[in-house]
């Protein structure tokens, strides 16, 4: 595994128009992150993460509107452009009692960096 990634090697090279790069800031919790502002007022952020156990590195993609829940649509636009169309992402659903709610209209998205952990 090459440890010496970062999320500037992970962020676009090139964005579409309409999106641009805003921040780039270091979060306690989540190290370096890129803040992107995008078509029609959507927020995303974008940060590497390390497992607590373990070696698996993980990027975190949230996005978020002002005024509703991102759309599917836009959550899979997201995906693309942040992650990338030919990779997987995840969603998750924890146990209601681990849920963390900072801001309403916020949804996630996680790829694991260092190998394909879902099922085929």
């Amino acid at each position: 595994m090459v440890n010496s990634i970062t999320i500037k090697d992970l962020a676009p090279r090139v964005l579409p128009i309409g999106w641009k790069l805003i921040h780039k800031i270091n979060l306690p919790e989540a190290g370096e992150t890129y803040v992107y502002q995008g078509k029609a007022g959507m927020r995303v952020f974008m940060s590497l993460e390390r497992e607590d156990v373990g070696e698996r590195r993980w990027l975190h993609v949230s996005c978020s509107r002002r005024d509703r829940l991102p759309s599917w649509e836009d959550l899979r636009s997201v995906k693309d452009l942040f992650i990338g169309r030919d990779k997987e992402a995840l969603q998750i659903l924890p146990p209601e009692e681990e849920y963390v709610n900072i801001h309403p209209n916020t949804l996630h998205l996680w790829h694991c960096i260092d190998e394909r952990i879902i099922p085929g």
